[in-house]
């Protein structure tokens, strides 16, 4: 019954508000972060479109598939280290506005310290 009960959820949002996510999200304009693919090859540098816990969006110029591991260099306000993790491309879209790829990555693996920072600074914007 909870399986159906999480997609009955999943449903009603994506019916309402276009939204699939579980998870809260943050705009932090004053977080930097650097993306790599699994060749070392820069395909984000800049503010994140949004961040959080499990994953971030940012807009990249170039698609990516899912099957690609991105590494992920995180600073955050306040922070000294960046946040170093490990992601996969979840989804892409392209924004009609700039011709940008709209990307989500879910982390794959960010340590649970970072994870802490990461819920702290969401909370403090």
């Amino acid at each position: 019954r909870g399986h159906i009960d999480r997609l009955q959820h999943e449903l009603d949002l994506l019916r309402t508000r276009q939204e699939r996510r579980q998870r809260w999200r943050r705009s932090l304009s004053d977080a930097t972060v650097e993306v790599r693919n699994q060749d070392g090859v820069v395909v984000f540098t800049g503010s994140p479109r949004d961040i959080s816990r499990g994953g971030i969006g940012f807009d990249a110029d170039c698609a990516l598939t899912p099957e690609q591991r991105l590494t992920i260099s995180l600073r955050l306000p306040g922070r000294s280290a960046p946040i170093a993790a490990s992601g996969k491309p979840v989804w892409q879209g392209q924004d009609g506005s700039t011709g940008r790829l709209r990307t989500g990555c879910r982390f794959s693996r960010i340590p649970a310290s970072d994870r802490v920072a990461l819920q702290q600074a969401a909370e403090s914007s």
